[in-house]
């Protein structure tokens, strides 16, 4: 489909710009995970340290929950008890994903990899996913790719959560290609999904491949309802991100009020997690819809929000 009309051409290029940042994936979405390893002693106090960090990480108190598991690493280490150190890591890989540490957390899933080794496919293949998400985090969407290859080629048994995750990553990717045919074997292959994380991650990429192929009221309606699963999830930056999508879809579609409220939410969301970037970005494009589309409250608001972004970037 031929875009005309220059303003749209312009949504059109952020959209695109947006989606690397986008996803996935973990993208994202990845949850701590517990690696079934041959039974050792209990260590009491690790116990109580892993099971404070997963409370945290439930509650959305990452940052947390990446600091007790630095302490669960520690501890691990002083054991010596490799499936517990391997365990750690990728609980810390999976806090500075969602933390956006994005070179830590694939110095950490690189670590966590080298340990895993010969201990078993369950872990490597859920190190292996979330590296593959860190690397598309990063706009690195054929090394993301080539580790998902890795992945599939490679594991003898994948956990169908962990399988359905790497279709969503890869229908992402192949929808950045333009490819929206692979993209739908992609989003079939995902199989039948049942949690918030993959119901999103499903939805998300549904409204990609809508979006690739013009059908932009479809492709809003499939972000709007990955929002309310990632809002489920507790994963509010995937949620802001979808926000943004979907206003990009609503604005294509002919609806700049709609559009407008959409980038509003999600720059309003943006500043509260102190995604700075993001919530000029966006918050700007809802102040400029916003007043073509006579929203004044929309407009207003997008603006006060955006002058607060800006004094604190300034005091920092």
């Amino acid at each position: 489909m031929i875009l005309t009309n220059p303003l749209l051409k312009i949504r059109h290029l952020i959209f695109l710009i947006l989606m690397p940042a986008g996803i996935i994936t973990c993208l994202s979405h990845c949850v701590p995970m517990s690696v079934t390893m041959p039974e050792v002693r209990e260590d009491e106090r690790m116990e109580q340290l892993n099971n404070s960090a997963r409370a945290a990480f439930r509650q959305g108190a990452v940052s947390q929950a990446e600091k007790l598991y630095e302490r669960v690493l520690k501890r691990a280490y002083i054991r010596d008890d490799l499936p517990a150190i391997v365990d750690a890591k990728y609980n810390l890989g999976v806090c500075r994903l969602r933390l956006r540490l994005y070179e830590s957390a694939l110095a950490t899933a690189l670590s966590a990899e080298r340990d895993a080794v010969g201990i078993g496919d369950r872990p490597l293949a859920d190190i292996l996913l979330m590296k593959s998400q860190i690397l598309y985090r990063m706009g690195k969407e054929e090394d993301a790719w080539h580790i998902s290859e890795k992945l599939i080629k490679k594991i003898r048994v994948i956990p169908q959560e962990t399988s359905a995750m790497i279709h969503a990553l890869r229908g992402r990717i192949a929808c950045k290609r333009g490819d929206t045919h692979s993209a739908r074997e992609e989003l079939g292959a995902m199989g039948e999904v049942n949690v918030d994380q993959l119901l999103a991650e499903r939805s998300e990429l549904i409204g990609c491949i809508q979006f690739q192929e013009g059908a932009f009221q479809t492709a809003a309606r499939a972000f709007d309802e990955a929002v309310s699963f990632h809002r489920k999830a507790l994963h509010y930056a995937l949620m802001a991100e979808a926000l943004a999508r979907a206003g990009a879809a609503y604005e294509q579609s002919g609806e700049p009020g709609t559009a407008a409220n959409r980038f509003l939410r999600a720059g309003r969301s943006a500043q509260l997690q102190e995604m700075a970037e993001e919530a000029i970005r966006w918050l700007t494009i809802a102040s400029t819809l916003a007043s073509n589309a006579g929203k004044h409250e929309i407009a207003e608001e997008a603006d006060r929000r955006l002058s607060e972004v800006s004094a604190t970037n300034a005091r920092h």
